[in-house]
């Protein structure tokens, strides 16, 4: 029988080489299982035992999207791909120099970069409020950010909140250096995003943009380098990939 698992879209408007993809991770339990079987490793099947049944699932299903993104990028069989650590560990992909790929899971939602442009990273938050979020603020984010968050109204603050976060953690993504150098990089929090700084100066030229990917969310992209890409989101949008499953 045929599966769907992915739905996303090439990134539109002139970047046809950075591809954002959206998967739902609610799967059933008998395809989550046969799908582990036989594209996942030993050891990626391991990693997500003893997790509680729906942290074992998305953690499944995530890995099985990624292989299945990667497939199909490269045209490979998904489970012939090597997935390796990096030096500062960052997941790679062993034996395909120049592809480079980012995962954000949030509930049952997850996004899928991949692009050859460079080093990329992506995150996706849900947008609710939380009565602990002024102090991460106050804790973790640049006076610049906090400024303008103190700018916003009370719905635009929480908005602002989450672009700052996602676009924080995607260019800490792309860069493998993880949240704890989370108040080291500067970023807007109004709808452009951009780096303005990384540990006080001038950083060297990324693309930011925001990634649509359904109400209630906010997500980003972080891609090293310069590239030619209009201001608007990307639109992770319906694109199907068909899985045979028999």
């Amino acid at each position: 029988m045929g599966e769907t698992i992915l739905a996303g879209a090439p990134a539109r408007g002139g970047l046809a080489d950075l591809t954002v993809w959206r998967i739902d991770l609610r799967r059933p339990a008998d395809w989550v299982e046969t799908m582990a079987a036989r594209v996942l490793g030993g050891d990626e099947r391991e990693e997500a035992e003893g997790a509680a049944p729906d942290v074992r699932r998305r953690r499944l299903v995530a890995r099985i999207a990624l292989r299945l993104a990667l497939a199909e990028r490269l045209g490979r069989r998904p489970a012939e791909l090597a997935l390796a650590r990096g030096a500062r560990g960052k997941p790679e992909l062993a034996g395909a120099d120049g592809v480079h790929f980012s995962v954000s899971r949030c509930g049952e939602l997850c996004l899928i970069a991949v692009t050859s442009l460079g080093p990329v990273g992506v995150d996706v938050e849900r947008v609710a409020p939380r009565p602990e979020l002024d102090a991460i603020a106050a804790r973790r984010f640049a006076s610049e950010e906090i400024a303008a968050l103190e700018r916003l109204d009370a719905p635009g603050r929480l908005v602002g909140f989450y672009r700052c976060w996602t676009r924080k953690e995607a260019y800490l993504k792309a860069t493998a250096d993880g949240l704890t150098a989370l108040d080291a990089v500067t970023v807007t929090v109004g709808e452009r995003p951009e780096i303005l700084a990384v540990r006080g100066s001038a950083p060297r030229p990324w693309t930011l943009r925001g990634v649509r990917a359904g109400a209630g969310v906010v997500g980003a992209v972080a891609v090293a380098g310069a590239h030619a890409l209009p201001e608007a989101p990307i639109e992770a949008a319906p694109h199907r990939l068909e899985v045979a499953c028999s």
